[in-house]
């Protein structure tokens, strides 16, 4: 968060640091203090912006949350690949041409990650054991454990920010093309709380899993 915190759902929605409106920290004289954008604007911008640790430790962070009631119809993608350079390629030119384009609509998001052999491939993808143990089963040692051969891995999401946003049905097909398990790829009408909880907490780096379940709530309590 100190870093910025940037996410799955980054284009969309910005870095977490941006969802941050209060901080209780402990300063370096020992006081406890809470920091707001109003309170005090300087130390607020240094906490969100700086190295974590140099202006005092944070002991609490206010957030602020997103209602799935305001993004209905939030459509979710999660696929696999073997890791092949072309796929990549592929995959690689999409995000490309979504940076490239100044009016590419920040409905979508998309991450390309590749992950080396011996991977732990069920902590992304807990769902695909069974299926590969029938499809794939040279992957199984004589003990039953896998060694996973490098693959790719995509996280696409799509959120309406109007009530006439439509999505490109196209651009998850793209994206689909030459995956391994379509019940893992579907794009797939989710709360974006739901979305976020189950498909990517599995992501590894902490930021991430942070920022996906923390500014989406069912409802605010």
């Amino acid at each position: 968060m100190q870093t910025g915190g940037y996410g799955q759902l980054g284009r969309s929605f910005g870095l977490f640091g941006d969802h941050v409106i209060g901080l209780e920290i402990v300063d370096w004289q020992g006081s406890i203090k809470e920091v707001t954008k109003k309170s005090d604007p300087e130390l607020f911008s240094a906490f969100l912006g700086g190295s974590p640790g140099n202006l005092g430790v944070i002991t609490h962070i206010v957030l602020k949350v997103h209602r799935d009631k305001d993004y209905v119809g939030s459509l979710g993608l999660k696929a696999l690949y073997w890791y092949d350079p072309k796929t990549l390629e592929r995959l690689l030119n999409i995000v490309a041409e979504m940076s490239d384009d100044v009016n590419f609509p920040r409905n979508y998001d998309l991450c390309v990650s590749v992950l080396s052999s011996s991977n732990e491939l069920l902590d992304w993808f807990p769902e695909v054991d069974l299926k590969m143990q029938r499809e794939h089963p040279e992957l199984y040692g004589e003990d039953g454990n896998p060694f996973w051969p490098r693959v790719i891995i995509c996280y696409a999401q799509w959120v309406p920010f109007a009530k006439d946003d439509v999505p490109d049905e196209g651009w998850f097909e793209r994206i689909k093309e030459g995956c391994l398990f379509p019940f893992t790829t579907n794009a797939d009408v989710k709360p974006m709380s739901e979305l976020t909880k189950q498909w990517y907490s599995t992501y590894n780096p902490l930021h991430t899993l942070l920022y996906s379940v923390n500014i989406f709530t069912q409802d605010l309590y």
